[in-house]
């Protein structure tokens, strides 16, 4: 049996033959070894790189950006993209890691840089956004086509009221109400799944928010709820500042809020707390909204942030159209976060969303 080759010769067929691009520069940014795949990402000779500038190989966004401070080894890139177009009009897009290069002593000695093709992904994603506009256009056109004869028909229940209150009797009267509140059912409905088709992710950073501010917002609207169910609603005394869009983190909020209120208060009359907190963990803010409710069992934990999908034991003198939870999910993921509920049948849930903290 043959030995391996050496050290140096094992590692120098090591980095050429990994399926990712590799790049490694000294402290001064020059680049001494490249191995196959970057050339190829790159469009040039493996022996053409060796000798170029790192940062004027990559770095194709403004100064001060994450990857051009991680080029002259300031600190670690995670992932960020960049486009090369070659010489044949082909355009590539390529995912970025760096990690400072040290030495015995700690001290920077360079930077190696790990490249990866993600042309086929990025693809992907700008069908995915086409199809989204798409759907959007088609939930437009439905919603303005329902909303023409729901709102002739509210029109003509409210002329009924008016004109012939003393003709019709009690049933009548009955009937005309249950007619009305279907028809404002279906209102809210489509203006749910409007707001559902509308939410992407940010084109540019999200201002400052505070979240206190809407807390006490959700908190006035639904004060007459609040009280019809006997319930309480605990809010935090500070909040950090978030960065997510006031109309975007206002339908989360009111919507978790909402949904504790017809799923998680305990009895028929509903007394009971709800409890919103919102706290800095890692680099992100948590929000969290927990209720001493039925709970939910863990089979739907996943299925009610699904759309149309609801949970049992809605209150009574509640709706529920199954829309609120999958906008608080899709607003979380569109700002790169997430939203999840822990919760046992009979101990209450408590439902966490998290926001990155820049």
């Amino acid at each position: 049996m043959r030995d391996l080759p050496a050290e140096a010769d094992l590692l120098s067929q090591i980095v050429d033959l990994s399926p990712n691009g590799v790049l490694v520069s000294d402290r001064d940014g020059v680049v001494k070894l490249a191995n196959r795949q970057a050339a190829a990402l790159l469009g040039r000779d493996p022996d053409s790189l060796v000798g170029s500038s790192l940062a004027a190989l990559l770095d194709r966004s403004e100064t001060g950006s994450e990857l051009l401070a991680s080029l002259h080894g300031t600190r670690n890139c995670e992932r960020e993209e960049i486009e090369r177009v070659h010489d044949d009009g082909r355009s590539t897009w390529i995912s970025i890691s760096t990690r400072a290069l040290r030495d015995d002593d700690d001290e920077r000695v360079g930077v190696i840089a790990y490249l990866r093709d993600v042309t086929v992904r990025r693809e992907m994603q700008r069908q995915l956004e086409r199809k989204n506009e798409e759907l959007e256009r088609y939930v437009d056109s439905v919603a303005h086509d329902l909303r023409s004869p729901l709102v002739a028909l509210l029109g003509f229940t409210r002329l009924l009221k008016q004109d012939y209150e003393e003709v019709l009797d009690d049933t009548g009267h009955h009937f005309l109400d249950r007619v009305e509140e279907a028809g404002r059912t279906m209102e809210a409905l489509i203006h749910d799944l409007l707001e559902l088709s509308r939410i992407r992710r940010p084109d540019e950073l999200a201002p400052l928010t505070d979240p206190r501010r809407i807390l006490v917002q959700v908190a006035s609207e639904l004060k007459l709820r609040l009280e019809a169910a006997g319930a309480t609603l605990v809010l935090p005394d500070e909040t950090p500042m978030m960065r997510v869009d006031p109309t975007r983190l206002y339908q989360v909020l009111s919507n978790l809020v909402g949904n504790a209120l017809a799923h998680g208060l305990d009895g028929e009359e509903g007394s009971g707390t709800v409890r919103v907190d919102i706290v800095e963990r890692d680099a992100f803010h948590e929000i969290r909204v927990a209720d001493r409710g039925r709970g939910i069992p863990e089979c739907d934990h996943e299925r009610i942030f699904q759309i149309f999908q609801t949970g049992t034991g809605v209150r009574r003198g509640e709706q529920s159209h199954g829309i609120g939870l999958a906008i608080v999910k899709k607003v979380a993921e569109a700002y790169g976060g997430r939203a999840w509920v822990d919760s046992r049948p009979g101990e209450g849930a408590c439902f966490h969303v998290l926001f990155p903290a820049s």
